[in-house]
């Protein structure tokens, strides 16, 4: 079962502040319906240039790190199914193409997803899954920050936060027993 976005926002927002707490960064927590990444916990940056998420927004899943992250928890064929019918609010080609599998296919593989401007010009967004007690992927935590702050020597300490706090979330979610996967 997953739980509704009052119930994700109570479980993570001890986990996102923990995370915020070490970058001073934005942390976001996605979940996803359909086509659309939801936001439904957020920790904002204490900083003046900040990156400012609402809870209850989305965004077509397929442009965020986020998204994508949660895309890719899903196998080729679903993720073709979700895509096979054009939507109205799609300004763009459709989304769903060799490239995006592939990209999906990249994050499998690397277990994240890096979003330099894809979602906003001049953001950079780091996403890592979150479990739910069988090991499907029910969420997404994302640090996201100024694309002038980002350097390529943050990326493994803030990978390694990211995986702490999922870790976190998954163990308040579910118990201990989940998270030590």
């Amino acid at each position: 079962m997953v739980p509704d976005a009052v119930a994700w926002s109570v479980v993570a927002t001890p986990a996102l502040r923990a995370l915020a707490s070490v970058f001073d960064e934005t942390v976001v927590l996605t979940t996803r319906t359909g086509v659309l990444s939801r936001v439904v916990a957020v920790v904002e940056s204490t900083r003046p240039l900040r990156v400012g998420v609402r809870v209850g927004t989305s965004w077509p899943a397929h442009r965020t790190a986020g998204g994508l992250v949660l895309l890719a928890g899903l196998p080729d064929t679903a993720v073709r199914e979700l895509y096979a019918t054009p939507r109205p609010d799609w300004h763009e080609d459709p989304p769903l193409s060799v490239e995006l599998l592939n990209t999906l296919d990249a994050i499998r593989h690397q277990g994240f997803a890096l979003d330099v401007g894809l979602w906003e010009r001049g953001v950079v967004s780091i996403a890592y899954r979150v479990r739910d007690a069988d090991g499907a992927t029910a969420a997404a935590v994302s640090l996201d920050l100024a694309q002038a702050r980002f350097a390529p020597g943050l990326l493994r300490p803030m990978l390694a936060g990211l995986k702490h706090a999922a870790r976190a979330v998954e163990a308040d979610r579910t118990g201990p027993v989940a998270a030590a996967g």
